[in-house]
Parts: structure tokens; C-alpha cells; sequence
């Protein structure tokens, strides 16, 4: 797992020499990439981002399914990898795979999972949307 926050410790050196040495070792790599290491992931098995990321990737708007469906296949292309994770907030997600011509779209559901549920059928609530705050954020600005 390799995530990039563009703090300055994962570099396209540092990030290739990870690609590399997984690859020889038949290691698979998932990454969450920050915009200014786009390119150096190229070859990694799944890429991860946000609806804001990919839209700065493919340098266009995301709003309807059909944009989606374009940025995460052009995103596979551009990365060269097998997989590619949309996260879309209070949408969900959708998986993009190079084998699939059909993308993956899951919904988000407000159902939580805790070990006294593991095993036992899911409850389905629907979605609803949070307002989540990034601690990390606030406590750099302290």
C-alpha cells in the first residue's frame, strides 16, 4: 500500500524503487495518489481516489455515471494498472477493471459492521450523507 499526502517523502524515485521491487517480487500494489506524483505510479495493480482527484486527472468535470465511466477508463489507461477505485461520497464507489468492459458501482449505506455482525446478513438502511471533519487538518493549524 503505498499513499502519497504530498508531504514530501514519497517522490517518483522513492515510488518507483517501491513499484520495482514489488513487481520482482510479484507483490501487488495499491495506491492513493496525491496530484503531483500522477505519473509516478504507473504499473501499480489498483489506484484509489476521490471524485475531486479524478476530476483533476482527466482534467474535466465529474457528474453523471457517464462521466465517471470515461474518467475511470481513461484513468486505467493513464495508469497502466488493473484496477481503478472512484470513491464518491454519499454515492459510493465505483471500480473500474481493465478485464471488465462493465464497471462496479457499490452504494454507500449507513449500515456499520461490528465483530458482534460478522458472518450474520447485512441490514440495509440506505444512504445518508455525514459531515465527516478531518482531524489531521485541524491540528495543523493549531
Amino acid at each position: 500500500m503505498l499513499s502519497d499526502y504530498d508531504k514530501g517523502l514519497v517522490n517518483d524515485e522513492l515510488a518507483d524503487r517501491v513499484l520495482s521491487a514489488c513487481h520482482k517480487l510479484k507483490l501487488p500494489v495499491f495506491v492513493k495518489p496525491k496530484t503531483s506524483r500522477l505519473y509516478a505510479y504507473r504499473g501499480a495493480r489498483a489506484i484509489v481516489c476521490n471524485a475531486k482527484e479524478a476530476s483533476f486527472f482527466v482534467t474535466r468535470a465529474l457528474g453523471d455515471d457517464k462521466s465517471f465511466e470515461e474518467a475511470g477508463r481513461a484513468l486505467l489507461a493513464h495508469f497502466g494498472c488493473s484496477a481503478v477505485v472512484i470513491t464518491r461520497g454519499e454515492k459510493g464507489l465505483s471500480v473500474f477493471e481493465e478485464a471488465s468492459p462493465k464497471h462496479l458501482t457499490i452504494p454507500a449505506t449507513s449500515f456499520e459492521v461490528t465483530y458482534a455482525r460478522v458472518g450474520q446478513v447485512g441490514i440495509e438502511r440506505g444512504a445518508t450523507g455525514r459531515q465527516v471533519f478531518d482531524v489531521r487538518a485541524r491540528v495543523t493549524q493549531c
